[in-house]
């Protein structure tokens, strides 16, 4: 659409463009700290701490690993849906074993 406009007794051509931005939504990837125990039955337990609530298990090691990446996509994308912020680690966080004394 073009207006023209008489300012100082020159013409002034005004375009008004409507500009379209596509853009190719890029893959992040995001790390979380995942804790495995074994579980009395046999197989792995994997529970996210940053994750409240998010667990998965496997029979392996190796299945628990992926089905507990399953269950964080699941968790994130319902975070996205609700518009909830999504929690990511700080790169300086440290997770670590410690031993204390028992009290029996």
């Amino acid at each position: 659409m073009a207006r023209e406009k008489q300012v100082a007794s020159l013409p002034l051509r005004v375009e008004l463009v409507k500009i379209e931005i596509n853009m190719q939504k890029q893959e992040n990837i995001l790390t979380y700290t995942v804790t495995f125990e074994p579980d009395q039955d046999g197989g792995f337990v994997a529970f996210v701490p940053i994750l409240p609530g998010c667990m998965s298990q496997g029979e392996t090691f190796e299945e628990a690993k992926e089905n507990v990446k399953d269950a964080i996509a699941g968790y994130i994308s319902v975070l996205r849906e609700d518009g909830e912020q999504i929690p990511v680690e700080s790169p300086d966080r440290v997770s670590a074993c410690v031993s204390v004394p028992s009290m029996l």
